[in-house]
């Protein structure tokens, strides 16, 4: 009954509510309209009073004495009145009694054309129209009719609650009402959270649903069945939609932070862009600080930091052999070098027997930054860069970069340890290409700079690289260097190459080589004092080929004793053409002079390895007129020739001012006694049997310096 009751009330409630208050608005409104009914015939009968009073008056009358008549109306009016006044047709005011403050203005007057009432700012005025005949004083003008207009403003009347009591009572029962359903609904939502603690605890026990559901009637426990299924299920829900939300709000705030981020980025890149072409501008300005080939080469570290740091630049990898692109890219990087600096190029082997892939752009160019970072080394002026490919795991590309002096500044030392680019001035270009670039190729980068000890940059690039056959070169070659640490590293480096190689650091050591075994090549690294009188004489003695380098400091001097080039363009792949160029003009002249084509083939086998050019000749005639046409260094004469024997070419020969000195060698099968003596009177050297013994024949050679 209890629940059917409270449904009932449910359902009447709201209509009643709706009636009561219309009711209470109702009874409001009607009690205002009543009153200005009321006020309303006040003042129209109240007009009308005042109109007749004043109508037979009005023409003998002045303002003064019209004011004094309307404030006797004034007090004898039934209803309290705040203000008369009387206006001429055109709006100005003729007579006032009351409070003349604030009076309506002439166009506030217009606005009640035909209407006597009027409301005006929340007051009702009356006006009421008054003719009569002109008035003797001059203000009123000489019309024989005035229109007058008549003004009656009422007092505001207080509030009386006895005139409102309908609306007090509606009020009343509208709050015991509202009252009565909050109890109402208060005990409804006790019966409500009994009855859901009851089923909370039916389902969280369901031995207990068992046990009590023979107490409970069949339909209610079909519902509480019911109920527990449908509150299973919005509890899933429930779950999935918490769950969902979770999952939403993740993904909201992860594209927040995402979105902030790239706006943090943007910010960040154009503060960037605008730093940039401030440096930019700069380093233009300062131009005239600057050498020609260092303000060029930090305009290029600074455009292509541009490119890296704001473009989209792709890195484009190329196979190459690292020897032979840096004897192409050290021109350039050498014009960096100021007068009065020194710089020397240290290579591994690894630089000729593999080739490496990697972009060759982001290589000069980080060679480019660290060279020039080394520059700014106080009172640094020998450098040492180590460009050393290690192929063994992991394949890595190390550079190295040494220089003397007090090393770095300390404001540069900090900035390269905090590695802030928002600090870097004008001439830092190449702080910021080398942090950029290490980190783009994702290469360790470390720097150690202390007062005293100079300066260190290290990179190391893991690369990838594929093996290369060492190149071949036939023949023997001193390297002569005073830095006995340079030239350990420099003989590691040209094991590269396939060649028999031989090293020396002083000068009593290398004359001493000299005299014991004979060289296709000398390479001169020279020390970096000035060259006193023990040198000048090696060198104006000095006759087989060789290639000198001299440091910066003392090249002027060792340039006017023996041509020579900078040391700093000494690299791997330089030896080679060094050779070749000192092995041509060089290289000794063989003539075979022989009829037997397997004798001649059996000999070009053996000497094919050696610095050696060999000629043949199959007749006397033909060894004769070769011999008129060029200078041979040796040569190997048969004796038993188809048209002359050996001794009678070899007494022409001697006849030939050319070959006076020139060894002869008899090439026979037999040498008696007789025919040896018979030999040396017809100018012969030396004897070589037939067939020829490979180890003897060598050995022959080598005893004539022919190699």
């Amino acid at each position: 009954m209890s629940t059917i009751l409270t449904a009932f009330f449910r359902y009447l409630l709201p209509c009643y509510l709706i009636a009561a208050l219309s009711l209470l608005l109702a009874a409001f409104f009607w009690q205002q309209h009543q009153q200005q009914q009321v006020l309303k015939a006040q003042l129209q009968q109240y007009a009308d009073t005042v109109q007749l009073s004043l109508q037979p008056a009005l023409g003998s009358l002045n303002s003064d004495q019209l004011s004094q008549r309307l404030a006797e109306l004034q007090f004898r009016a039934v209803f309290p009145v705040a203000t008369l006044a009387l206006y001429q047709a055109d709006g100005q005011l003729l007579a006032v009694a009351g409070a003349e403050q604030p009076l309506p203005a002439a166009d506030q007057l217009m606005i009640f054309g035909q209407r006597r009432l009027q409301k005006i700012n929340g007051r009702w005025l009356a006006l009421q129209a008054i003719k009569s005949q002109a008035l003797p004083f001059e203000q009123f003008g000489s019309a024989n009719n005035l229109d007058l207009q008549l003004l009656i403003i009422p007092e505001p009347q207080p509030w009386q609650w006895r005139q409102h009591w309908p609306v007090l009572l509606a009020l009343f029962w509208l709050s015991m009402l509202l009252w009565l359903a909050v109890l109402v609904l208060r005990q409804q939502k006790h019966i409500q959270q009994k009855q859901l603690a009851s089923i909370e605890q039916q389902l969280l026990a369901p031995d207990a649903e068992l046990d009590n559901s023979s107490s409970l009637s069949p339909t209610l426990h079909l519902v509480l069945q019911q109920h527990c299924t449908q509150l299973a299920e919005l509890q899933q829900q429930l779950q999935i939609s918490t769950e969902q939300a979770a999952q939403a709000a993740d993904e909201t705030a992860h594209w927040q932070a995402l979105h902030s981020a790239k706006l943090q980025r943007q910010q960040q890149q154009r503060q960037c862009v605008n730093r940039w072409l401030l440096q930019a501008q700069l380093l233009w300005q300062r131009q005239e600080q600057l050498s020609p080939a260092l303000f060029s080469a930090l305009l290029n570290l600074q455009q292509h930091y541009a490119r890296y740091q704001f473009g989209s630049v792709e890195t484009q990898p190329e196979s190459l052999q690292l020897a032979s692109w840096l004897q192409q890219a050290l021109p350039a990087l050498n014009s960096l070098l100021p007068d009065g600096s020194s710089l020397d190029w240290l290579e591994g082997s690894d630089n000729l027997t593999a080739t490496l892939s990697i972009d060759p752009e982001q290589l000069f160019l980080l060679l480019q930054a660290m060279l020039a970072l080394g520059l700014r080394s106080e009172a640094g002026r020998r450098l040492q860069f180590r460009v050393v490919l290690d192929c063994s795991a992991p394949t890595t590309l190390r550079l190295q970069l040494n220089c003397d002096g007090n090393g770095l500044p300390r404001h540069l030392s900090r900035q390269l340890a905090e590695g802030k680019l928002t600090d870097l001035q004008w001439r830092d270009a190449d702080i910021a290409l080398l942090q950029l670039l290490s980190q783009k190729v994702q290469a360790e980068c470390k720097v150690e700079s202390l007062d005293g000890l100079g300066l260190s940059l290290n990179v190391n690039w893991p690369l990838s690289c594929e093996p290369l056959a060492s190149e071949n070169l036939p023949g023997n070659v001193l390297l002569f260097d005073a830095d006995p640490e340079r030239l350990s590293e420099r003989l590691a480096a040209l094991s590269g190459y396939t060649l028999q190689l031989s090293s020396c650091n002083s000068l009593s050591e290398l004359q001493q080589r000299l005299v014991e075994q004979s060289y296709q090549l000398l390479i001169l690294m020279l020390p970096g004092q000035i060259p006193g009188a023990e040198w000048q004489r090696f060198l104006q003695q000095l006759a087989m080929p060789f290639v000198a380098y001299a440091p910066p400091l003392s090249f002027n001097q060792w340039q006017q004793l023996v041509p020579c080039r900078p040391s700093a363009e000494f690299c791997l792949a330089a030896v080679p053409q060094l050779f070749n160029e000192a092995t041509r003009f060089s290289r000794k002249k063989l003539l075979v002079v022989d009829d037997n084509e397997t004798n001649q083939a059996f000999i070009n086998v053996l000497i094919q390895q050696r610095l050696v050019e060999l000629y043949a000749a199959h007749s006397a005639e033909q060894a004769l007129s070769m011999c008129q046409q060029m200078q041979f260094d040796l040569i190997l004469l048969d004796i038993q020739l188809p048209d002359l024997p050996g001794t009678e070419v070899a007494k022409q020969l001697r006849q030939m001012q050319d070959y006076c000195d020139i060894p002869i060698l008899a090439f026979t099968a037999h040498a008696l006694p007789a025919e040896i003596a018979a030999f040396k009177s017809a100018g012969m050297n030396d004897i070589v049997l037939k067939p020829l013994d490979p180890c003897k024949f060598d050995a022959l050679l080598s005893s004539y310096r022919l190699y």
